[in-house]
């Protein structure tokens, strides 16, 4: 993270808990630019729903606060839901961007929410000049942990390439 430039957040969330989540996320974000990092918070999404006067007291963290239809690579969404459904983070460094974190409703999920994030996040890092998009890992044998093996195969879905890491050196 200390090397991205700039932070998306596109929030969809449906419970009060989920606004929360991604509030204690921005204030996290925000605590981390004071320690002399320098990169920039953007939140879009549906969060916007809320009057931009009151988000900005909330999150004065927060550099910027976008409708997801200002990008221009996204499609214009004439309304929002009144609960959203999913919201993702998104990390954007020169030419690499990064899916860093993900959460989603029982409701998104059955919508595919979440792959409409993914999408628009892919679409948003091209149009940022990004060449590589990082979905950040997947299932791995060496370290078998099947809770890993239903966000794999959500990811394996966007196609790419799988890249290996060497296991970790263990000092004795």
């Amino acid at each position: 993270m200390d090397e991205a430039d700039e932070i998306v957040i596109i929030s969809c969330s449906v419970r009060q808990s989920a606004d929360n989540r991604v509030f204690g996320q921005i204030n996290n974000l925000a605590k981390l630019k004071i320690k002399n990092l320098k990169f920039k918070i953007v939140l879009t999404g549906c969060m916007m729903r809320y009057p931009l006067k009151w988000l900005k007291e909330k999150l004065p963290g927060v550099d910027e606060f976008k409708k997801i239809s200002e990008y221009p690579s996204c499609p214009s969404y004439s309304s929002c839901p009144s609960k959203p459904l999913a919201g993702a983070l998104f990390l954007f460094n020169k030419d690499k961007s990064h899916y860093w974190e993900a959460a989603s409703t029982r409701k998104g999920n059955r919508l595919s929410a979440p792959s409409l994030l993914v999408w628009e996040g892919i679409k948003i890092a091209r149009q940022k000049g990004c060449k590589i998009f990082d979905l950040e890992g997947i299932y791995d044998e060496r370290f078998p942990n099947k809770s890993w093996l239903g966000f794999t195969h959500f990811k394996k879905e966007f196609g790419g390439k799988q890249v290996e890491f060497p296991p970790p050196i263990k000092l004795f």
